[in-house]
């Protein structure tokens, strides 16, 4: 019958047989339901938005209300008779009975609501109606503990999903030239994800390497390495080529704040110690790598992660450098650099 009218628990004989084999044998209750009921009862556990607050109309105790075998019914009224006898007979009586089936019903209901839990991806976890249902209905029961994990567990997601968009908000200031609002939205989803998803996570890593790049163009480039060293310490050991051109980007933002550092010899974060020929030589051997990396796994002509035209330009800017510093008499180490810092631009157009 229907979840919410069960038959069996107006039958005597039902009701009687789960109390014995709860009393008896302390075993659990298990619930089959045709696949429509699950369906139906899944749905009657899933919360709905009422006036913009989320509610659940599932009620455990109008659901166990009809349940009294003082009123149960039974094909046989002999049997009916022998069942009542022995309930008016046992410890308790009828509602000592009654309450054990109720009791029972609970711990169904309890190991469902986790099963239900279980069965939502973590990632859909966040504003799935059915996780929220499953809290309320934990919470009435006064499983508070249980309730409150469900309920931190989904604050956590729609963090981590405010969090993504933070992050691609971030993205969209810095291209569209608002570098100080980029790096406050940057630093927030990097922050973030790291406090919830650890900071070897493949997002968190993403943030911290988008922070960087953000701190780069700021001119705050002593920031910029100290956030893209943090996530390269924090990257795990690479398993999948994705993971691999992931290290590649690090290292080519690495390369680009080198280089940087040797492009501004006067700036603060250098120093004054002017454009140093290992830092140079680190530059240009990290270039390389991901020149050839990138050619390795994506070819010559990848649309989105292998601008070779940008590499080749950032390869011949540490080059042309380093021939700077071998003799400086050739000309000024800043016209110099002005004039490749020019050419990358017109690279990159």
């Amino acid at each position: 019958g229907p979840f919410d009218r069960p038959i069996a628990l107006t039958r005597a004989w039902c009701i009687f047989e789960i109390f014995v084999t709860k009393k008896v044998f302390g075993a659990a209750l298990d619930v089959r339901l045709p696949n429509i009921e699950r369906r139906r009862f899944k749905m009657a556990l899933e919360s709905k938005l009422v006036g913009g607050v989320e509610q659940c109309d599932f009620d455990f105790n109008a659901w166990v209300s009809g349940i009294d075998i003082e009123k149960a019914q039974a094909f046989d009224d002999n049997d009916r008779k022998m069942i009542m006898d022995q309930v008016k007979n046992s410890s308790g009586g009828a509602a000592e009975l009654n309450r054990a089936v109720v009791s029972a019903l609970r711990g169904w209901l309890l190991e469902r609501c986790n099963e239900l839990y279980a069965e939502v991806p973590p990632a859909d976890r966040a504003f799935s109606p059915t996780v929220s249902g499953v809290s309320m209905v934990l919470w009435r029961q006064g499983q508070l503990h249980a309730a409150a994990a469900i309920i931190q567990d989904m604050v956590d997601a729609r963090h981590v999903a405010l969090l993504d968009a933070v992050d691609k908000l971030g993205r969209c200031r810095q291209t569209t030239g608002q570098a100080g609002e980029a790096v406050q939205l940057l630093r927030e989803a990097f922050d973030g994800r790291a406090r919830l998803l650890g900071a070897a996570h493949r997002a968190t890593i993403a943030s911290g390497r988008a922070l960087a790049a953000a701190l780069r163009v700021q001119g705050m480039r002593r920031g910029a390495m100290k956030e893209l060293r943090a996530v390269m310490d924090s990257r795990p050991a690479p398993v999948s080529d994705e993971d691999k051109l992931d290290g590649l980007a690090d290292k080519f933002l690495y390369a680009e704040l080198l280089r940087d550092q040797c492009l501004s010899p006067s700036e603060a974060d250098n120093e004054g110690a002017g454009a140093d020929a290992k830092v140079l030589e680190e530059a240009m051997t990290l270039t390389e790598e991901v020149l050839e990396g990138r050619r390795h796994f994506l070819g010559d002509h990848h649309p989105h992660y292998l601008d070779v035209v940008v590499l080749k330009a950032s390869m011949a800017l540490v080059f042309h450098m380093k021939r700077a510093l071998q003799a400086p008499s050739d000309s000024s180490l800043r016209n110099c650099c002005w004039d490749l810092r020019t050419a990358e631009r017109e690279a990159r157009r």
